[in-house]
């Protein structure tokens, strides 16, 4: 089980040395939790912790080079993060995502049947088997419902949105018609008061001028929480069956209904609500707070008044959030396989769990919101290496979501506590210890 102590030995040096005073001592004090880079481009937290000796390269992504070039496209899909020079050996269309997506769907509800009807150790299939299921019903929102409120997802938009009502009625999320107005609104107000995304993570208890700890400690108890899958679900049965359109609210009753009716005409209850009703429930909102927690920094930093242009301060919201870690230098065959243990078995599982498809490049989604979605990873690449901010903000990265998580938290604590999240008197609050990050 991975142990989350470091992160609280730094969070309490971190908040020990916030609580000395002034705006100077809190940009010291970030200087502090972030760490210094060491030699051969290592990075050192400095938290006094003894957990804090960790070393994580700058970037793991480019260590994996050194593997063989038809390798290279799969851990493109792994970790989200396309190399310079990387040949795409596929070209995606949304199409061909969709199929994807289906096929991955397929086999996870496959491995829980499997699991179901061999028992004894054959259970634990349903691990993989709820993650796959849980991913592709997560891309059904993130992509497809996603990129159809932006006419991004089909040629033709009209053909578009019909596929991502049906797609979100199968799994009972917010129909494309009802999310399409408060997503526009998301991109217009990042952040701020106007901003649905933001006055959610409020809800959920994430206040400002918190310590760290604080906010992980809220995070594992909302993941596990009655009162949070209640009022989440509560969300989207309204949505689907009060505030819908009447032709979504009878889509949703059919389909509701043709799934119940086909449990119980053949005794299947039990195996539908294992192998569907659980990942597109429960774990699909725990998978959905990851998202809002890591999709941005949610407390801008800079303002207008400073000099900072509006595409700066925006494009400090947003990262990309890679998953990995670096391929060992040293250590021989023994330590690459350990390496692609861990790549398989910890980093690509909380990937799909985390960020599916496109959402690893979700900076190049705000830069540039109908760019090549289904190709994100090289979108992104080629973008960066081109050179041109286009006023923008340099691009920024996270690795994995410890890490994109602690990112967010940090900035919320540097926050005073009687701040509101989203008004404007709190956008410059941290631009003296935060405008480097």
């Amino acid at each position: 089980m991975l142990s989350f102590k470091w992160l609280f030995d730094c969070s309490d040096a971190f908040q020990k040395s916030r609580k000395q005073g002034s705006r100077t001592e809190v940009g010291t004090s970030t200087a502090m939790f972030a760490g210094s880079a060491g030699e051969k481009g290592v990075f050192k937290p400095d938290c006094g912790s003894p957990r804090c000796g960790r070393n994580l390269k700058k970037d793991p992504r480019e260590s994996m080079t050194r593997l063989p070039a038809a390798l290279q496209w799969i851990l493109t899909e792994m970790t989200g993060k396309a190399v310079a020079g990387e040949r795409r050996l596929w070209i995606w269309t949304p199409l061909r995502r969709l199929g994807l997506t289906l096929s991955v769907l397929l086999f996870g509800i496959w491995l829980s049947l499997c699991a179901l009807r061999m028992g004894g150790v054959s259970w634990l299939l349903l691990i993989p088997g709820w993650l796959l299921t849980v991913s592709a019903q997560r891309t059904f929102q993130t992509s497809f419902v996603h990129h159809a409120a932006h006419g991004a997802l089909l040629r033709n938009e009209r053909w578009g949105r019909w596929l991502a009502e049906l797609l979100s009625a199968v799994v009972w999320i917010q129909p494309e018609s009802g999310y399409r107005p408060g997503h526009v609104r998301h991109h217009g107000y990042t952040a701020t008061t106007e901003d649905p995304d933001l006055l959610l993570l409020t809800l959920f208890g994430f206040l400002p001028g918190q310590s760290v700890a604080n906010y992980w400690a809220q995070f594992w108890r909302l993941l596990f929480s009655l009162r949070f899958h209640t009022v989440y679900a509560g969300f989207r049965l309204k949505a689907n069956f009060i505030a819908a359109g009447r032709a979504r609210q009878l889509l949703s009753v059919v389909w509701t209904g043709l799934l119940s009716g086909a449990a119980l005409w053949t005794g299947t209850v039990w195996e539908v609500a294992v192998v569907w009703l659980i990942p597109a429930w429960p774990l699909f909102q725990m998978a959905g707070l990851c998202q809002l927690l890591t999709e941005h920094n949610w407390v801008r930093v800079g303002t207008r008044s400073d000099g900072a242009r509006p595409r700066i301060i925006l494009g400090k919201l947003t990262h990309a959030r890679f998953f990995g870690e670096s391929l060992p230098e040293a250590g021989g065959p023994g330590a690459t396989l350990l390496w692609a243990a861990r790549m398989l078995l910890i980093h690509f599982p909380v990937k799909l769990f985390c960020a599916q498809a496109d959402l690893s490049n979700h900076d190049l989604h705000h830069r540039i919101p109908k760019s090549d979605w289904a190709n994100a990873a090289y979108a992104r690449r080629d973008a960066v290496a081109g050179g041109e901010l286009h006023g923008w903000s340099e691009w920024t990265e996270r690795w994995g979501f410890i890490e994109a998580a602690n990112s967010t938290f940090l900035l919320l604590s540097l926050l005073p506590e009687d701040a509101v999240l989203g008004e404007p008197l709190t956008y410059g609050e941290v631009a003296d210890g935060v405008l480097g990050m």
